[in-house]
């Protein structure tokens, strides 16, 4: 090391004086030295977090924030720490609900979180889009306790209770029935004491179902595709949202807006970016999910994008919106 302190204190005597001659004398030491700093990083105790890959590194973030923000609270001496319960709804099918529901439960659990999928929709595509065939009957008909009902999926700590294609099941769970609905809320309610984070996948309607979904959560988040006719429902969503708010025994809240479909290309992309930002503000969150085959080829291997291609674009964007998620908190 005393050999390379007077190489470089004569580069610096000789850039001084030729300031052009100097650069062309350091290319020799920077490559001489080189292999030797990076043994010296190699051995470092940063080492192991700058040879992971860009997404790892933001997971290994979130973790360490999430699970900092758990010792904060367990130490202040508060309640114990309730589910945050995520109803991912919109009444328009194709703007990447599903999508985001499996993609955000599968990052949240990578960054440390005990998270739970649900999957309400009859199309049963988040169950599917995770590798897991749907029930013959779906546990919430019979009431069945939620802890037994559910399945372990390939990404630690991510549980899902699979959806039901059944005509019957999609019957009895969309019956415009008070009692049912809240017999429905009551149960969904008492099987997530379990986990840190939940999210509930909602059909693409207005129906019973999704309210009672809203109903049984404390946040709501809506994707919404950067196209016009993504645009038009969403009076109507809100609308029912605000609906649910109302209810003394509701503890929802807005949890945000998510940008998908983000095509970089395409003016009305922007357009539609600038409208939703001002109209509704800060809760439209800063990450938007851009348009990348990654994240349709995903559901087919039975994975979130983050497990299938973490070096994507998808799979960043869908990261970051974690960390945003985990930062609201």
């Amino acid at each position: 090391m005393a050999s390379l302190t007077l190489r470089v204190t004569i580069l610096h005597a000789l850039r001084k004086a030729h300031p052009t001659a100097w650069v062309i004398r350091a290319i020799p030491l920077v490559l001489a030295y080189l292999p030797a700093l990076l043994r010296a990083l190699r051995d470092s105790q940063n080492w192991h977090f700058l040879a992971l890959p860009p997404v790892a590194r933001i997971h290994a973030n979130a973790r360490k924030r999430y699970l900092s923000n758990v010792r904060l609270l367990s130490r202040s001496g508060k309640e114990p720490i309730m589910a945050r319960i995520f109803c991912v709804a919109n009444q328009k099918g194709g703007v990447g609900k599903t999508t985001t529901a499996v993609n955000l439960a599968a990052g949240l659990a990578i960054s440390g979180a005990q998270t739970l999928l649900v999957d309400l929709d009859p199309q049963c595509n988040a169950t599917t889009g995770l590798g897991k065939p749907p029930t013959a009957s779906h546990p919430l008909v019979h009431c069945a306790p939620i802890r037994q009902a559910v399945c372990h999926t390939e990404t630690p700590q991510l549980d899902l209770l699979p959806g039901s294609r059944s005509f019957r099941d999609v019957e009895l769970l969309t019956r415009d029935d008070p009692h049912q609905s809240a017999r429905l809320r009551e149960h969904l309610i008492s099987g997530f004491s379990a986990y840190d984070i939940v999210l509930i996948d909602c059909p693409p309607s207005l129906g019973p179902l999704t309210r009672t979904a809203l109903s049984s959560s404390s946040e709501v988040m809506m994707p919404i595709q950067c196209e016009y006719f993504a645009m038009e429902g969403l009076t109507q969503m809100i609308a029912v949202i605000r609906e649910v708010m109302q209810d003394p025994a509701s503890q929802l809240q807005f949890g945000g807006i998510v940008l998908t479909m983000y095509d970089h290309t395409l003016e009305l992309t922007y357009e539609v970016d600038e409208e939703v930002r001002d109209f509704f503000g800060e809760i439209v969150f800063q990450t938007v999910i851009p348009r990348d085959v990654a994240v349709s080829e995903a559901p087919s291997h039975g994975k979130s994008v983050i497990d299938y291609a973490p070096r994507s674009r998808g799979a960043r964007a869908y990261v970051e919106l974690c960390m945003e998620v985990l930062e609201r908190e």
